[in-house]
């Protein structure tokens, strides 16, 4: 009676382990792992690499067919059965479905690695990508398509290693990317009309090496250089017409400032300049400056009006005009006055009423207001052409220094 009890007990323990319901879970927005479940609690966890074989697992060990749930990173939930015996899938081909049992995948695993034909599909049933593998890895054509059918992506793999080429809805290559090991090392993108745009290079993902750039017409427009994903080293943009617009040199993705590297792009269509804008405000500046100075060092404040008024009687009547050629001679300094006009125009512009302002002291008999004038006028030329000459300057420097 003992015996049939225990024989009795065995089998109940025996049933409920075969009825035991596996499900697991592969929840590819939180990592690439899969939980597996018996009756609600989770008894294994197994992580995957990058080509969905099995890596490391944990748990129990398992056997039977599990109900599996798959999340891919945009939240699509998909639905599949996978077979286990002693704690490894089995070899077959397994299918995957939409919610609503619509086929999505097929393939095929053996010795727990993707091998032959992989193929996904879309809602609509058009196939969306088709992968060819051998022992886990990509070998072969692979494929991938729009949803209306046109060829998206097409390349060769041997071992994980080949180049892709992308292409949009009208069929324009627009990529071009060559893989090791499944990581990107090198991208060329290109315009519509098939020209090269620009072409970089990457180690573990991020750029390095040389980026270049161009125009649609074929012409070098950017140049840079990259170390371990940043900007580092000599930067240039170029016109279309193959001169240097800017450069500069980058650290650790912080453009280095060399003494001209502020001055502005100078004629590239964008009307008025920060360098003029610049000199315009120190002109001003340099007005006020000296106006103050003028007013401070005149007893009269330099006013013309009051040097006017200031003359002797005889010259307010209607007396004739004095002979020029009796008058004073105080420099006007015209021609100093002129060039400085064209050096910088502000301040060349007051150097010039200030010179024709000596004349009308002269005939009005007030030499002491014809000589303030005069030397009024020189203090004007002169900052007239030194800020112009200082600019001038600065422009040829900023020129030479970008190369143009």
């Amino acid at each position: 009676m003992k015996r049939v009890f225990v024989l009795a007990a065995l089998l109940l323990l025996s049933s409920a382990s075969l009825f035991a319901k596996l499900t697991s879970l592969n929840d590819y927005s939180n990592g690439n792992y899969r939980l597996f479940f018996e009756d609600g609690v989770q008894i294994a966890k197994w992580q995957y690499d990058k080509n969905g074989s099995p890596t490391i697992k944990e748990g129990k060990i398992l056997n039977g067919a599990a109900a599996d749930k798959i999340i891919d990173k945009d939240n699509i939930i998909y639905f599949s059965t996978r077979k286990y015996k002693n704690n490894k899938i089995v070899d077959g081909i397994y299918k995957v479905y939409y919610e609503g049992n619509k086929l999505y995948r097929v393939f095929e695993y053996k010795n727990e690695k993707l091998e032959g034909v992989d193929k996904t599909f879309y809602k609509n049933g058009q196939t969306q990508y088709i992968i060819n593998w051998s022992n886990g890895k990509r070998n072969g054509e692979f494929k991938e398509f729009y949803e209306h059918g046109s060829v998206a992506i097409t390349g060769n793999f041997k071992d994980d290693t080949g180049t892709l080429k992308f292409y949009d809805t009208e069929g324009n290559l627009g990529r071009k990317c060559d893989y090791v090991d499944n990581l990107n090392t090198n991208t060329e993108n290109y315009y519509i009309s098939g020209q090269l745009e620009d072409k970089s290079s990457f180690i573990n993902e991020k750029p390095e090496g040389i980026y270049v750039s161009y125009y649609e017409s074929g012409a070098k427009q950017i140049e840079a250089n990259y170390a371990n994903g940043q900007l580092n080293g000599p930067y240039k943009v170029y016109n279309e017409n193959g001169t240097v617009r800017k450069q500069g040199n980058y650290k650790n993705g912080v453009m280095e400032k060399g003494i001209f590297d502020w001055l502005p792009e100078i004629n590239h269509g964008k009307g008025i300049t920060l360098l003029t804008a610049l000199a315009a405000v120190i002109g001003v500046i340099i007005v006020f400056v000296v106006l103050a100075l003028v007013r401070k060092n005149s007893p009269d404040s330099g006013n013309v009006e009051n040097s006017l008024q200031s003359a002797p009687a005889a010259v307010k009547t209607d007396a004739a005009p004095a002979n020029p050629a009796a008058l004073p001679r105080v420099p006007t300094y015209r021609v100093w006055a002129i060039i400085a006009a064209l050096l910088f125009l502000p301040t060349g512009l007051v150097a010039l009423f200030y010179s024709r302002k000596i004349d009308e002291f002269l005939k009005a008999g007030d030499t002491a207001g014809a000589e303030r004038a005069s030397k009024t006028t020189r203090i004007w030329c002169w900052i007239g052409m030194i800020v112009g000459v200082l600019f001038t300057a600065l422009y040829i420097l900023g020129k030479l220094s970008h190369g143009r």
